[in-house]
């Protein structure tokens, strides 16, 4: 992911829902070189936020043994421009969990009012088969944790930090996304 687009979850049930937060400040780089006089958060950025919230919800649900893909979005309505100072809350519902993959409902509210809504699909790749081979990596996983510890994903779902147990979710060893660099320019240096 280039942007994160979730500042911290909320709340979060395995196989039910989730809720994320993202407050749109002055700061982000994707409102630097727009032309338009008051900022607004590009669509295709709001989309994404929605996929990054019920992604995770996704992975949850399937007890992180798999990496949830966003595969089709059915039908996305988008109701006014969303600028800098909005606080928007994220909340992504399972529709259906059917074999690998779910339809999962999103909205989006700012200030208790719903300014958009989305209906998606994902598609689940599971990390120990031949198909997971690419995701299934020990850098991987770190930046995984990192990024799940950062949103207080772990917190939510009563799991300890995986640096308490050794291991991930997944049985993957534990290390920071930082080791994992170092263990992979190791690997790449000849001498």
């Amino acid at each position: 992911m280039k942007y994160v687009l979730i500042d911290r979850y909320l709340e979060l049930e395995k196989g039910r829902y989730g809720r994320a937060v993202k407050t749109i400040t002055h700061g982000e780089d994707f409102l630097e070189f727009q032309l338009t006089p008051v900022p607004c958060l590009p669509i295709s950025l709001l989309i994404e936020a929605q996929a990054q919230v019920a992604g995770i919800l996704v992975s949850a649900s399937y007890e992180f043994k798999g990496k949830a893909l966003l595969a089709k979005v059915d039908r996305a309505e988008y109701y006014r421009p969303l600028t800098t100072g909005d606080r928007l809350i994220i909340t992504a519902r399972l529709a259906e969990l059917r074999g690998p993959t779910c339809a999962v409902d999103s909205e989006v509210e700012v200030d208790g009012q719903i300014v958009a809504r989305m209906s998606s699909l994902y598609a689940v790749l599971e990390l120990a088969g031949e198909e997971g081979r690419h995701f299934n990596t020990p850098k991987f996983h770190a930046k995984r944790a990192d990024l799940f510890r950062a949103l207080g994903v772990y917190e939510l779902l009563g799991l300890p930090d995986e640096s308490v147990l050794g291991t991930h979710p997944c049985g993957v060893p534990a290390q920071t996304a930082s080791a994992a660099k170092t263990d992979d320019l190791k690997a790449r240096t000849p001498f």
